[in-house]
């Protein structure tokens, strides 16, 4: 599987600042592992317990003890395509391209175009 097309990538964003209102929930020191195209977080503490952090939800749950036991959960039962949301994401990019492919749609407004008067 293709990390990159189903994460964000972290050098691009001032990670900070982005959690910056969260820090009541969040670990005192962390790392962000992982950030899946939908904004959610894998974030490991100092101690090497690894979260799954929804700022849609607001909740932070423990996933794995270490990075070696996350690695067995996401080898288990798809866990790591069900994280990145791999069939939500396919789902969105081809109703996106299919979208794109089909006329414009009217929506059932009509646009009115107008001559300017010039002064």
């Amino acid at each position: 599987m293709d990390l990159e097309q189903y994460t964000i990538p972290k050098a691009a964003l001032d990670l900070e600042n982005l959690l910056d209102d969260w820090r009541w929930l969040l670990p005192e020191n962390y790392t962000v592992l992982l950030i899946n195209r939908f904004a959610e977080f894998l974030i490991e503490d100092l101690s090497g317990i690894i979260y799954h952090f929804e700022p849609g939800t607001g909740t932070l749950r423990e996933i794995a003890k270490d990075q070696d036991e996350l690695k067995e959960v996401f080898n288990d039962d798809g866990q790591l395509s069900d994280f990145l949301m791999v069939e939500c994401f396919r789902k969105s990019a081809k109703r996106f391209s299919d979208e794109k492919r089909d006329k414009p749609r009217n929506w059932g407004v009509e646009v009115i175009k107008r001559k300017t008067a010039t002064p």
